[in-house]
């Protein structure tokens, strides 16, 4: 990501969800910064948090132009496994 040319907005799915940086910030110094704070845990995810809250960032954009979601994780079966039965809503 080029510094100025793109936003990034950073949201964690450790239980609860939370955005680390929920205003998109040009600031990629400032974006690496916040990830380097993330404390790693090991309790439950919440990857529905996480998507709804990414969502939730994105529709609050002005920004008219593309947006992406990139999702970085571990990759662990529970986290995909959805029990809410509005998953399909996000």
């Amino acid at each position: 990501m080029a510094a100025g040319g793109e936003s990034v907005s950073i949201v964690v799915a450790s239980r609860p969800a939370s955005a680390v940086l929920a205003a998109p910030t040009y600031d990629m110094s400032a974006a690496r910064d916040a990830v380097d704070r993330v404390q790693q845990s090991f309790a439950a995810t919440d990857l529905l948090g996480a998507l709804r809250m990414a969502n939730d960032i994105a529709q609050k954009e002005k920004n008219p132009g593309d947006k992406r979601l990139y999702i970085i994780s571990d990759g662990t079966r529970s986290a995909w496994q959805a029990s809410d039965a509005s998953a399909n809503a996000i």
